[in-house]
């Protein structure tokens, strides 16, 4: 399906979304868009549905009610544009992958590893290889590109995901929590780089806890609480009035997670 409307344009669309666990709504009735080419947070208090949103939006949860669309279009017709950061604790860090390998698998949504392994050794997957070296050293993992995910600490495996991110190419970056476990050089770091693509045009929502910096690093914002308590430019999103409502005891979210 393709929706033809001004949310056409919008990188990510949601529509009346509502999702919830064993029929129980988690998120309720949220309507809102994506600006194309800004830094957007999306926040609230635990329980809000912050992380729900986007796995529903990616189609790794069924909705009860509403629908998403990318440019107008299923995830399933967009994804290619489309780059996802899980949170670290979704990821089995245990499988037996280096580093190098998990930012190549950003650059395989540009490759195709359907063809024969002799094909795959050939000057495509050499320079594949070369692009999925150059994310690492960008984010000061080089020295780290053979070293099993595992074994690397929570800030660089964070780093490692939005290498893979970067190898991608998308348009849209979709991230949760990127800056869980992250030290504040690091963070400083991430955040000039997402802005540096947010200048060349691609888009990058994320899940975000701290207000201080949401308000000063992010262009908008995206308040929850189970369902939208407000939305537009950061700073005007999360005015005290606004966190105070999300965040009371009578919110939506609190009363969910009662």
């Amino acid at each position: 399906m393709i929706l033809r409307s001004r949310e056409a344009l919008a990188p990510l669309a949601l529509r009346s979304l509502s999702v919830g666990y064993r029929g129980v709504p988690a998120l309720w009735d949220v309507s809102w868009e994506a600006r194309e080419g800004a830094l957007t947070a999306i926040v609230g208090p635990n329980g809000a549905g912050k992380s729900t949103l986007l796995n529903a939006a990616i189609g790794a949860l069924r909705p009860l009610a509403g629908e998403t669309f990318f440019w107008g279009q299923s995830f399933a017709d967009a994804r290619s544009r489309v780059a996802y950061v899980p949170q670290r604790e979704s990821v089995d860090w245990d499988f037996p992958v280096t580093a190098l390998e998990v930012v190549e698998m950003g650059a395989a949504r540009r490759f195709d590893w359907l063809l024969p392994a002799w094909a795959r050794r050939g000057e495509a997957h050499r320079r594949h290889r070369m692009e999925a070296h150059s994310c690492l050293d960008e984010l000061g993992l080089g020295a780290f590109a053979d070293r099993p995910i595992g074994q690397l600490s929570g800030g660089q495996q964070q780093r490692v995901f939005l290498a893979r991110a970067l190898a991608q190419q998308a348009d849209l970056l979709l991230l949760d929590e990127p800056f869980a476990g992250v030290d504040a050089e690091t963070e400083d770091a991430l955040f000039q780089r997402l802005r540096r693509l947010c200048s060349e045009g691609t888009t990058v929502v994320a899940v975000h806890h701290d207000l201080d910096t949401a308000r000063s690093r992010f262009d908008d914002a995206l308040l929850l609480a189970g369902s939208v308590v407000a939305t537009g430019p950061a700073r005007e999103a999360l005015s005290e009035d606004n966190v105070r409502r999300a965040f009371a005891p009578t919110s939506p979210a609190a009363h969910q997670l009662a």
